[in-house]
């Protein structure tokens, strides 16, 4: 790699930091913002619903043209996106404001993030993927780990709406250093094509290959219903803007943990032996977080769920790009975030149907329940692996 494509490699890891500290600051304060407008769990799990659908309905187109009109154009609009609900937010007063910026952020954020993801895997060497996303994903997850806080600081003495216009100066400031210092780097046609000649003869096929998009819809429900939920759940038990800050920072923290080290795992040990254990993990931390209501057990919960989910995306990463040729792998991680995006829309609105009729401890209950078919398909992929440990 020559100076120039390493000075691209950190600046976009800048970037990727500045962009994701400005969307910590949004995922926070929105539900707050709108329990503080007559917003019940319901309508915080709606707002999750439209997000849910902009998402899905962008993810693969946006990674098919990241395939042919290339990569940083394709995250320039999504970032574009981005800013334009941030302002949305800045502007909002009610629920169906907030409702309409919700959508132009899930088609910013899934046009952006897929890209990336596309850019990535072509950045990475070939056994290097995992490592390689799991330090992407690191540097995404500490940005959430500071806006989280800062969205409980700048919410409890500054307000909402300065909130809102903190996290748009933030992400512009990574757009314009994106647009102007980042330089992507392009394979070549004979190195399309030897990566492709090499998995076309190693890539899995049936259940195998269908594992990270089969894992993708349910980690999704539960993560994104945690997202949207936990911070209006955790404000009754917790009491303090602030201190729900620090929770969702520590549910991120736990996130960032398991980013570098599960990239590192996969890539030593093979994804689906992680898949394992990362959504086990979550399994048994969602119950606690719905159990456990003491503040710094709910804290120490919410952890070991980040530390859980957080896991299992550099691990479908990793066996993404070992099963996908390099020239088609915008399509795949389009197809991969589609099934997120599944995943994103009914897990909130799951969510917050179930603690609106029910109760808000419930919620992680269905959680934990919607992950466990996942275990069930993994330790059937876990006995089919023989002759391809890295998988």
């Amino acid at each position: 790699m020559n100076k120039a494509s390493k000075g691209s490699r950190v600046y976009l890891i800048v970037v990727v930091g500045l962009f994701s500290l400005g969307t910590g600051i949004i995922a926070t304060v929105v539900p707050l913002f709108a329990g503080r407008v007559g917003g019940s769990h319901l309508d915080v799990g709606m707002l999750g619903l439209f997000y849910g659908i902009a998402y899905l309905a962008s993810a693969i187109p946006s990674g098919l043209m990241s395939d042919r009109l290339g990569t940083k154009n394709i995250m320039l609009a999504g970032m574009a996106f981005t800013l334009a609900s941030y302002l949305g937010y800045s502007a909002s007063s009610t629920i169906p404001h907030l409702g309409a910026a919700r959508v132009l952020e899930g088609i910013g954020w899934a046009t952006w993030w897929c890209s990336l993801e596309a850019l990535t895997t072509h950045m990475a060497t070939e056994k290097g993927s995992g490592r390689l996303m799991g330090f992407i994903s690191t540097v995404y997850g500490s940005g959430f780990v500071g806006g989280s806080i800062l969205a409980g600081l700048i919410s409890a003495g500054l307000g909402h709406g300065f909130a809102f216009r903190a996290a748009l100066a933030l992400s512009l400031l990574a757009t314009v250093m994106f647009y102007a210092l980042v330089r992507i780097p392009r394979q070549t046609h004979d190195e399309q094509a030897q990566a492709s000649a090499r998995q076309g003869t190693e890539a899995p096929r049936g259940l195998m290959a269908l594992v990270p998009y089969i894992v993708a819809v349910l980690y999704s429900f539960a993560m994104h219903a945690t997202m949207v939920l936990l911070p209006l759940y955790a404000l009754g038990i917790l009491g303090t803007e602030a201190m729900v800050g620090v929770l969702m920072a520590t549910f991120w923290f736990g996130r960032v943990v398991a980013f570098t080290t599960a990239g590192m795992m996969s890539d030593r040990y093979g994804s689906v032996p992680v898949l394992m254990f990362a959504l086990g993990i979550a399994v048994v931390a969602s119950v606690l977080v719905g159990t456990l209501t003491h503040g710094m057990a709910m804290i120490a919960s919410a952890f070991a769920l980040g530390v859980g989910l957080g896991s299992v995306f550099p691990a479908c990463i990793a066996l993404i790009s070992r099963c996908v040729p390099a020239h088609r792998r915008g399509a795949a991680t389009g197809v991969f975030e589609t099934m997120v995006g599944v995943g994103m829309i009914v897990g909130p609105a799951t969510g917050g149907l179930v603690a609106q009729s029910l109760s808000p401890g419930v919620t992680y209950y269905v959680n934990a329940l919607v992950m466990v078919p996942a275990l069930f398909i993994l330790a059937r992929c876990l006995r089919e692996r023989r002759g391809c440990p890295e998988i």
